[in-house]
């Protein structure tokens, strides 16, 4: 148990050591924003890991829960995907039918992940076109800023990441995109590569 968690904190330090030393302005590094964001992260892996029970019933249960539901929600969301893809091309977007047909080879790349990321693309559009989008950015603009001293569309993408996978987070800042700096896209590129999907 012990020799888990201090492996995992020799890992984090490993990680920001290749990180600091590869830097090309290490004077530029702001070093409130790596602390606060790892403490950040401490915090919020141990609502979801740890059960703090008081009376019997565990307190961080209604966080867990709004975590969940919300995973839920964009998984509801993505499953249309599926059901469209599968009206429209019928057993082509159908794992369970071509791994029959081809085994271990059943995925077929355009009918079934493609589609999803020109659906979620579609609805982020439809989103943006009804102010829901800016509303959410604002807000997780405000938070982020003043904790991390980020970015609204950095926060925002890399917290889709935690529902969406990794092609579909972008989406949701699209409009943003072209104008983010270097460290910004790097930051959007490793939030995608560092987490997995609720939905997976």
């Amino acid at each position: 148990m012990i020799w888990g968690i201090l492996n995992g904190f020799l890992g984090i330090a490993v990680l920001l050591g290749i990180v600091y030393g590869l830097s090309a302005n290490r004077a530029a590094i702001k070093w409130r924003t790596v602390i606060t964001g790892l403490m950040m992260q401490f915090i919020i892996a141990s609502m979801l890991l740890l059960k703090i029970e008081i009376g019997g019933t565990d307190i961080l249960y209604p966080f867990k829960w709004m975590i969940q539901t919300l995973s839920q929600l964009f998984v509801f969301i993505i499953n249309f995907t599926v059901n469209g893809s599968k009206f429209i091309f019928g057993p082509l977007a159908d794992s369970t039918v071509m791994n029959n047909i081809f085994p271990n080879n059943g995925f077929v790349f355009a009918f079934m992940a493609l589609t999803t990321i020109i659906f979620f693309g579609s609805f982020m559009a439809i989103l943006y076109h009804l102010g829901v989008m800016q509303f959410i950015i604002r807000i997780m603009a405000r938070l982020m800023v003043k904790f991390l001293n980020i970015s609204g569309s950095e926060a925002i993408a890399v917290t889709a990441n935690i529902f969406v996978g990794q092609t579909e987070a972008p989406l949701v800042i699209k409009p943003y995109v072209k104008k983010m700096t270097k460290s910004e896209l790097l930051t959007l590129m490793i939030g995608g590569m560092a987490t997995i999907a609720g939905g997976v």
